[in-house]
């Protein structure tokens, strides 16, 4: 089956770490959602290790913080506060529920799903802000 769902902090963070061996490999990573959700419920990811390059659209807000290294390439839209994130690298994506008290992840491992998920994330990066 080509999809899982992690819950809990637990559950996701087990998940992690098989997308840490990822963020040695130099591939691109997209995500779009709502800035700082990742951080607040599962922790800080520190990206300056890491080889991996980020390319993410988030909801514009007060809060923002933009790109944190070279690697990290971010646009804004106008989108509203929200808990959900999704991140999409090869064949694979990755939907959070950001939430502190009951945060979930679904995992999906389908080419089509994840080519139909970057045709959103380009159009949302046309239309972002630096």
């Amino acid at each position: 089956m080509p999809t899982k769902l992690y819950t809990g902090k637990s559950g996701i963070l087990k998940n992690i770490c098989e997308f840490d061996k990822l963020q040695h490999t130099g591939e691109t990573v997209y995500s779009f959602g709502y800035e700082g959700g990742f951080d607040r419920v599962l922790g800080k990811v520190d990206w300056s290790e890491k080889k991996t390059k980020f390319c993410g659209i988030f909801s514009m807000h007060a809060g923002a913080r933009g790109s944190t290294t070279k690697r990290t390439k971010i646009r804004y839209v106008k989108a509203g506060k929200g808990d959900i994130e999704i991140a999409i690298y090869k064949d694979t994506v990755r939907i959070f529920k950001l939430t502190k008290k009951a945060p979930y992840m679904i995992l999906i491992k389908d080419k089509a799903i994840a080519a139909g998920f970057m045709n959103y994330w380009k159009v949302l990066w046309e239309k972002g802000r630096k």
